[in-house]
């Protein structure tokens, strides 16, 4: 693994503290016996290839890297990656969760450079932990781009045992993009089911995609989510569904 780490000239990258030629040693880290190094290494890499949202040169050149180790099922802490991974991508998730983003410039390398691993995501929505399957579904609501993909993976996911991973996946769908009708479809059959966070989840993946067409039952969950909730346990919005929902129910514009 990484045996190409070094072919990277990282001397002459930069990231946010400059040079980036401590970027292999990180790297490695991630890969470390010791949780506390493993620690250490990922905020060394939040903190410097995604500072303040900010992506660097140095960022989009680290992710074949990062895709290479979470495709181990050898590999420590890979829902962690995962989160890494989509920070790299996205930069702030409240600017595309609210009117969507146009990266340019090394935002826009690094998110499709992490796009490229949609494949990969996909795949570890079987992993056996849920840890794993809930950030991976996370991760593919990032790339509408690749909706051929994510869509028909994250439909299956809604009928995950672990109900805060079909929740995440519910909301990924949200952001296919235009809308999908498989999307439509499969979120309208777990909206009508009796999980209550999928439910909930499912009604703000529907506003995102149908806006004012939204059915009338999907409103009032976005009313009863809105009102107030405890944290779920999904990514989005850092688990804030409340909040998430009161956006949502702004977007379909009714009374």
């Amino acid at each position: 693994m990484l045996e190409t780490l070094d072919d990277v000239p990282w001397s002459d990258l930069h990231h946010a503290s400059g040079s980036a030629e401590d970027v292999p040693a990180r790297l490695r880290s991630l890969l470390s016996g010791d949780a506390e190094v493993r620690r250490q290494a990922r905020r060394a890499c939040h903190d410097n290839l995604v500072h303040q949202g900010l992506r660097y040169e140095a960022s989009a050149r680290a992710v074949p890297f990062l895709l290479e180790m979470l495709d181990s099922p050898s590999t420590p802490e890979r829902a962690e990656l995962i989160e890494l991974l989509v920070a790299l991508a996205i930069g702030d998730e409240e600017s595309w969760l609210s009117h969507g983003a146009e990266p340019a410039g090394p935002e826009a390398r690094a998110h499709e450079t992490v796009g490229r691993g949609v494949p990969l995501f996909a795949r570890l929505l079987d992993d056996d932990e849920a840890g794993v399957r809930r950030m991976a579904a996370f991760a593919l609501g990032w790339f509408p781009a690749s909706a051929a993909t994510s869509v028909p993976a994250l439909a299956w996911a809604l009928l995950d045992a672990d109900e805060s991973v079909a929740a995440t996946a519910a909301l990924s769908l949200g952001l296919a993009g235009e809308v999908h009708r498989l999307a439509v479809e499969a979120l309208g059959a777990s909206f009508a089911g009796p999980r209550v966070l999928l439910r909930g989840a499912s009604a703000i993946g529907l506003a995102r995609l149908q806006g004012r067409d939204v059915p009338a039952p999907v409103v009032d969950e976005l009313r009863r989510w809105a009102a107030g909730g405890e944290p779920t346990g999904v990514p989005f919005a850092g688990g804030d569904l409340s909040g998430y929902a009161a956006s949502a129910l702004r977007e379909v514009k009714m009374p």
